[in-house]
């Protein structure tokens, strides 16, 4: 689900800090949070070379990605930002964006509601300057990420489904749950679930193995008052949680008859 930048093919006198560093970002795919924070220290430390600036970045993304999962989104924003140096915006598009937006994410998640603006512009214009298959994605996608966090639901439901729309013409699995994850849960707090099993059914075939799908389906499930499939969710999520925080909501829902996510 969560896929390598090319970067983490090439040979090069980096290969093994780059080796190293893509490793740790799959530990933190799967909530192996101590460990792939300590692989990412080591690449700071090993990657001393001018010509290792980029591998650094990246392992600087690495660890934001860790703060920011175990709830320290204000320290991630520091770290993220860290990671934008010009050598891996020259060198490795896919992870410069891939930090861009981890930045976004982390300045949304702390509360810096007008930095986060000011880097949705910036990324935006990035985007529109380079187009590949994915730019009309993204672009769409901050737009509603930040509609989202300044309090503009309507904005931001037009802003998601714009970008679930380019999601499906993509078809690719992570952009997928990317888009629909935060798209379910707007969904579900403007009262449209219908609409929210809708989506959430589309990414079902992922909620055995990732996290986002899973806390997805339990918010859902909650919402739509599914005590059985709710608990289920809920265990799914605990389990593929590892170190990751993953807020399912304590609280049981009401009573009603079981459902299907998209059914």
């Amino acid at each position: 689900m969560n896929h390598l930048s090319p970067g983490c093919a090439r040979t090069a006198l980096t290969a093994l800090p780059l080796e190293i560093v893509c490793a740790a970002s799959i530990l933190v795919a799967i909530g192996r949070l101590d460990a792939a924070a300590l692989l990412a220290t080591q690449v700071q430390t090993r990657a001393s070379a001018p010509d290792d600036a980029a591998v650094k970045a990246r392992a600087s993304a690495v660890l934001a990605a860790v703060e920011l999962a175990r709830g320290d989104s204000s320290n991630a924003a520091i770290t993220a930002a860290a990671a934008l140096v010009p050598d891996l915006e020259s060198t490795d598009r896919e992870s410069w964006r891939d930090a861009s937006l981890l930045y976004l994410t982390s300045l949304q998640a702390s509360g810096q509601t007008d930095a986060a603006a000011r880097e949705t512009q910036v990324l935006k214009s990035w985007l529109l300057a380079r187009p590949d298959e994915l730019s009309g994605f993204y672009a769409a996608f901050v737009d509603a990420e930040q509609a989202r966090a300044e309090g503009g639901s309507e904005s931001a439901l037009r802003s998601y489904a714009l970008a679930w729309d380019a999601a499906g013409r993509l078809g690719i699995p992570d952009v997928l749950v990317t888009c629909a994850v935060p798209y379910v849960d707007l969904l579900i707090g403007s009262g449209r679930l219908e609409d929210a099993s809708a989506i959430a059914g589309r990414i079902a075939p992922w909620d055995e193995r990732d996290l986002r799908v899973a806390v997805a389906e339990a918010h859902l499930y909650k919402a739509m008052g599914q005590t059985a499939a709710w608990q289920k969710a809920t265990e799914r999520t605990i389990r593929l949680a590892g170190q990751r925080l993953a807020p399912t909501g304590a609280s049981r829902p009401a009573p009603k008859q079981d459902r299907v996510p998209g059914a």
